[in-house]
C-alpha cells in the first residue's frame, strides 16, 4: 500500500503536511476539534514500521516523546514526499526517506532539547530542565526565596539599598536588575 493511502486510512488528513501534523497533535486549527485519539508509544512504533513497509518493528527510541517526534516527522515527510497516485516507493527510496526522517527528528531534538526533557521530567516528577539542560526553578520559587531573605533580614536597619540588592543577588541568584526590582517591591509590600 502507498504511504499516503495508509496514512489516510488512519483518518489523518493527507492534503498537506500542516493538516497532517495538526492531526497528529490532536488539534484541528480551524474547528478546534480533536482529530485522532492519543496513540501509545507502541502504536506509534507500529505505524512508523507500517509506513516504512518493514517486517521488523522499528525502535525503541530513547523515550516516548522521542518516539512521538520521529512519528510526527514520519507522517509529515511522507505527506510532503509521496502522493496518492504514485507507485509504492522502492525499498531504497523508503530507506532514504527513513534516514531523512531520523535526521530531521534528531535536529529538532538537538535544537529544542526542552521539548523532550520537560515531558520526561513531567513523567518522573523530577525538576524540569531549561534549554541548557540545567534544572529549572519552580514557578514562583524566586519570589518565595526573596520573601524569606527579606523577612529574615528586615530587622537589620544597617542594610542599605545596595546591601539589599547584593544580598538578593547572592542568596536568591538574581541579576542586579532583578534584585533591584524585587527589593523595591518587597520594601513597598507588593510581594
Amino acid at each position: 500500500m502507498n504511504p499516503i493511502d495508509l496514512i489516510a486510512s488512519w483518518d489523518i488528513p493527507v492534503e498537506n503536511e500542516f493538516l497532517a501534523v495538526s492531526a497528529i497533535r490532536n488539534h484541528d486549527p480551524a474547528s478546534g476539534r480533536v482529530w485522532t485519539p492519543e496513540l501509545s508509544e507502541d502504536d506509534m512504533l507500529e505505524r512508523i514500521t507500517e509506513v516504512l513497509r518493514l517486517k521488523t518493528k522499528v525502535g525503541p527510541y530513547p523515550s516516548a516523546k522521542h518516539t512521538r517526534v520521529v512519528y510526527g516527522y514520519t507522517i509529515q515527510e511522507a505527506v510532503k514526499r509521496f502522493s496518492a497516485d504514485e507507485e509504492t516507493p522502492t525499498p531504497t527510496a523508503m530507506s532514504e526517506f527513513y534516514i531523512d526522517v531520523l535526521a530531521k527528528s534528531e535536529k529538532h531534538i538537538d535544537n529544542s532539547p526542552w521539548v523532550v526533557m520537560e515531558w520526561e521530567v513531567e513523567q518522573t516528577g523530577e525538576p524540569k530542565m531549561d534549554a541548557a539542560g540545567n534544572p529549572k526553578q519552580k514557578k514562583g520559587a524566586k519570589k518565595e526565596m526573596a520573601l524569606r531573605v527579606y523577612d529574615a533580614n528586615k530587622g537589620n536597619t544597617d542594610l542599605t539599598r545596595q546591601d539589599w540588592i547584593k544580598l538578593l543577588m547572592d542568596e536568591v541568584g538574581m541579576t542586579k536588575a532583578g534584585a533591584s526590582t524585587y527589593y523595591a517591591n518587597l520594601k513597598k509590600g507588593k510581594l
